[in-house]
């Protein structure tokens, strides 16, 4: 299992659910936020550390997401900042 470490020193675990619907709130099709859940967890598996940043899963997020739906990661990004800090 991944840790996630947020940007204020808490950390929790990966929720593949609570990222696919961060992706569906900013407008990415289901499909597709599935598509881009499952090449986190690829992603996160491939770590050698147990432990990454929120930031780095975001920036992975929106780096994935550019090369398929351009659209949806500039709402992606919008939606993120519009949470506030972190």
């Amino acid at each position: 299992m991944v840790i996630i470490q947020k940007k204020g020193g808490e950390t929790e675990n990966f929720e593949r659910k609570k990222a696919h619907l961060s992706l569906i709130r900013a407008g990415t099709p289901p499909d597709q936020a599935e598509r881009i859940v499952d090449d986190i967890e690829t992603w996160l598996s491939s770590q050698s550390t147990e432990i990454v940043s929120s930031s780095e899963i975001r920036q992975r997020i929106i780096d994935v997401l550019k090369k398929i739906n351009p659209q949806a990661a500039r709402g992606y990004k919008i939606h993120r900042q519009s949470k506030g800090p972190r």
